[in-house]
């Protein structure tokens, strides 16, 4: 899994039991890091103004912290 699918999973699973990700250690790709919200998760794959339109509502985030 990549580091982005990294934070998605964590996001998909951070009120669970635990997280388990394992990446290459021998030249691992990383990319910027970013927030995985429910909208970021929704939209992915969409254009960024297909996911504005289409995903609407508040949805309240929260942090691990």
């Amino acid at each position: 899994m990549t580091d982005r699918q990294a934070q998605t999973m964590s996001w998909a699973l951070q009120n669970s039991q635990w997280f388990l990700a394992l990446r290459p250690t021998a030249n691992p790709r990383s990319s910027v890091p970013g927030l995985e919200t429910l909208k970021t998760v929704l939209g992915r794959g969409m254009p960024a103004d297909t996911a504005k339109s289409q995903i609407a509502g508040d949805f309240p985030e929260s942090l691990n912290g």
